[in-house]
């Protein structure tokens, strides 16, 4: 039969869908991606005690089926409590580079495990550690750990953080502002008057406390700021000077707590 005949999804009572059918619902649904969900997920960090073993935090992720013959297929699973990793301790011949992995075993696949006397009490998701990497496992890598010879403690600095987020997001924020004539006499400056600069773009100095407030996605996790000066100068009066970015939340309007580094700029056109 070319078709599955039971597509996601038929109402009627008694109407059995397939696991395959499910699975690529999520692949679907997730773009055929693998990872964590958020950016917190699935974080491994030493113990709060340091000793032989690791933390795992909870959160959710997605793995894409690499089982031979389920193609167009992905597994979605959570951790809901934090979860403890055992790390064996190195002896005196040397260290090891270990992996932290999220691994699915699933019995209908080769490969995936042994079908259990009693499925419904059978782990299928879990945390394994693993001595390297491979990209034809149902499982998506954590953490990277590399243990000096001789030791059983394990801690941060020997952890290495591989997470990637499944479908990362983004939001872009323009602030477009034209230059008009009423702007005389409010061109970029830094002066006596105003020292730290002014509130971009172009909106008279620090003193206007005319800056904009952007509001940060609960989701978000860094930042890219692109600024850009169109018809910068003349021929007879090239444009020279300094930018930088602050940003963060502030003591005052000249006390923002981040800066960036300043960097020098001169053009007769153009913009920057």
């Amino acid at each position: 039969m070319a078709f599955d005949p039971k597509p996601w999804f038929i109402g009627l009572e008694g109407v059995k869908h397939s696991a395959e059918v499910a699975r690529t619902l999520a692949w679907a649904s997730t773009n055929g991606a693998s990872g964590i969900i958020q950016p917190k997920d699935l974080r491994v960090r030493a113990l709060t005690v340091p000793g032989g073993g690791v933390r795992i935090d909870p959160g959710g992720f997605v793995i894409e089926s690499k089982f031979s013959g389920a193609s167009l297929q992905s597994y979605i699973g959570r951790a809901p409590t934090e979860t403890v990793l055992d790390i064996p301790a190195t002896g005196s011949s040397g260290g090891a580079t270990r992996y932290v992995v999220a691994r699915i075993n699933d019995p209908d696949y080769p490969g995936g495990g042994e079908i259990p006397a009693d499925p419904n009490s059978a782990t299928y998701a879990l945390p394994v550690l693993v001595s390297s990497l491979s990209s034809s496992r149902t499982e998506i890598p954590l953490a990277r750990i590399k243990q000096p010879a001789n030791t059983a403690t394990i801690t941060q600095s020997m952890i290495t953080d591989l997470r990637e987020i499944a479908n990362p997001r983004e939001k872009p924020i323009v602030i477009p502002r034209p230059n008009v004539t009423g702007d005389a006499g409010m061109e970029l400056k830094s002066t006596s008057s105003f020292p730290d600069g002014e509130w971009f773009p172009n909106v008279g100095g620090q003193a206007n406390n005319g800056r904009y407030d952007i509001p940060v996605p609960t989701w978000a996790t860094r930042m890219q700021i692109r600024c850009e000066w169109l018809g910068i100068g003349s021929a007879n009066n090239p444009g020279a000077g300094g930018y930088w970015v602050t940003y963060g939340p502030d003591g005052g309007t000249k006390d923002p707590k981040y800066y960036t580094q300043m960097f020098g700029w001169n053009s007769t056109s153009g913009y920057y």
